[in-house]
């Protein structure tokens, strides 16, 4: 991973550490926040999880390359297992507010329209628990030099 890359990815893993309630979101997800942790447990929750796709080249000049990065920021939390939709959305409020709500340059790393919403997603509560998740899909552009990384 470039220092770009993996500074980006600590700007939004620092952004949804913010989101708790005690901060004014919805839910408390940024309690704990994982960079690519794909198996949770339920003493994990609430949490979120970041996971960084592979990267598109979109430009290359010699050595530097303009890429996109997707990035899928998970959200995971205990919910009504009879409305789990409820709090998938309260979920997703949440993750679009920390990414968009705050410097769009991500610290100077970026040009403010160097990231765009992508998507979203709530998965469907699993039989016999009480668990949601959604997610928020997000890509990043920026030009990134090989031979300095």
């Amino acid at each position: 991973m470039s220092s770009k890359a993996s500074d980006i990815a600590l700007v939004v893993a620092g952004r949804i550490a913010d989101i708790t309630v005690a901060n004014g979101y919805n839910t408390d997800i940024g309690l704990r926040v994982y960079r690519g942790r794909m198996s949770l447990n339920t003493k994990d929750l609430p949490c979120a999880v970041i996971v960084e796709e592979a990267d598109s080249v979109l430009e290359t000049k010699g050595t530097k390359v303009r890429v996109k990065q997707r990035y899928i920021i998970e959200g995971h939390d205990n919910c009504d297992p009879e409305q789990p939709n409820d709090k998938a959305h309260e979920i997703l409020q949440d993750i679009k507010k920390a990414i968009f709500g705050g410097d769009l340059s991500f610290d100077g790393a970026l040009r403010p329209n160097d990231i765009e919403y992508a998507g979203r997603s709530i998965s469907a509560r699993e039989d016999g628990t009480s668990i949601c998740a959604a997610s928020v899909d997000i890509d990043v552009t920026f030009v990134e030099e090989l031979t300095d990384p």
